[in-house]
């Protein structure tokens, strides 16, 4: 009975060792969970325990004094954090930290910490059937003769009109040119499913008086 007895406790501190859920997350939050990280806990948890083993192949389990939540814990809801609000290095003393830490991690912490754990969970992750997804013909079953297309745009270059409210409008910083912009939507077997020629404005709708 005691043998039972101690597997139970073991697999019960097992449990409370990996185990990750909701209000967790809720206890790291500044703004919130989904306005911190873009994703709500459910999915947090999802990722985080399927992935934990190969995010933290080196895990300790080691606990800052300010926080109940580990360091692996901290990391990972800091990644997400710096892929949804993605803050400039001078920023990150104020968008990368978690409650009841003062000022948030560091560039050297991030790079030592962070970076190499977006690398290990881009190479474990794996939540896409890749041979569904791209198949060429590639549908859903409430719509059976709708195509699934791949949508993106180009540049054609034109004159800069003599207005200055005109090139204000037709100019593109990125092109440095007058330009108008080309949608065109195909399908994985590289047919053309949509095309629409016309002016995307580049810039605020509001124009300057002459």
């Amino acid at each position: 009975m005691n043998f039972f007895y101690m597997i139970f406790l073991m697999f019960l501190s097992m449990c409370s060792i990996t185990h990750v859920n909701g209000v967790l997350w809720s206890n790291l939050a500044i703004d919130g969970v989904k306005q911190d990280t873009g994703y709500e806990p459910d999915v947090l948890d999802d990722i985080y325990l399927r992935y934990h083993t190969r995010m933290f192949p080196a895990s300790t389990g080691r606990y800052p004094s300010w926080s109940d939540c580990t360091w692996d814990q901290i990391h990972y809801y800091l990644l997400w954090t710096y892929i949804h609000l993605y803050p400039k290095f001078d920023n990150f003393k104020r968008v990368m930290r978690v409650k009841g830490q003062g000022d948030g991690i560091g560039v050297k912490a991030f790079r030592d910490n962070i970076i190499p754990l977006a690398f290990r969970l881009a190479q474990a992750i794996n939540e896409l059937n890749w041979d569904a997804r791209m198949d060429p013909r590639n549908h859903h079953v409430l719509f059976p003769t709708i195509f699934t297309g791949i949508v993106d745009t180009f540049p054609i270059t034109i004159s800069c009109p003599l207005s200055s409210q005109a090139q204000y409008l037709f100019f593109a910083k990125k092109y440095e040119a007058c330009v108008v912009k080309v949608q065109m939507a195909c399908t994985f077997l590289r047919d053309v499913i949509f095309s629409f020629l016309g002016l995307m404005l580049v810039r605020n709708v509001t124009v300057p008086s002459e």
